[in-house]
């Protein structure tokens, strides 16, 4: 009579080899799935950012008073499907400059998009900024450059 059926050994090597392979792949998922948390919060500050050029269009670079309530921007109508962002908040920092500040939820931080108007071209320039000590760092999207 002839027995069928896996030895030990190979019951080990195969389990060594799952092992092996989810040690890498969680790690990678995980990464993957914090990437897509942000890229939530990098297509949710796209009206914001097209609020602001049209209040630059209209009233001129006067950004220092700049914030929310002045766009009739309301975070919480924002949110309102966010999963992965806490909060959008704008504020004037200068005559000609702005900030948008996205929080995102599960600690991963936040990103900062400074806006400054120029009057050579009549636009605003944008750019992207995180805090080089948070989670965000390794998140980031690659146009985005540390806090200084």
């Amino acid at each position: 009579m002839k027995q069928s059926g896996f030895t030990l050994i190979e019951t080990l090597v195969v389990l060594a080899m799952i092992g092996l392979l989810s040690a890498i792949g969680i790690p990678a998922l995980q990464t993957y799935l914090n990437k897509t948390k942000v890229t939530e919060g990098v297509v949710m500050i796209s009206p914001v950012k097209l609020a602001v050029q049209e209040y630059v269009m209209v009233h001129g670079p006067a950004l220092s008073t700049l914030n929310n309530s002045s766009l009739h921007v309301q975070s919480e109508a924002l949110l309102k499907h966010a999963k992965n962002v806490e909060s959008i908040d704008v504020l004037g920092l200068d005559q000609d400059k702005v900030a948008i500040t996205v929080v995102f939820k599960h600690q991963l931080g936040r990103l900062i998009w400074q806006g400054s108007y120029d009057s050579a071209i009549s636009a605003m320039h944008w750019s992207c900024l995180y805090d080089p000590d948070s989670k965000m760092a390794q998140f980031a999207p690659r146009n985005c450059s540390a806090l200084s």
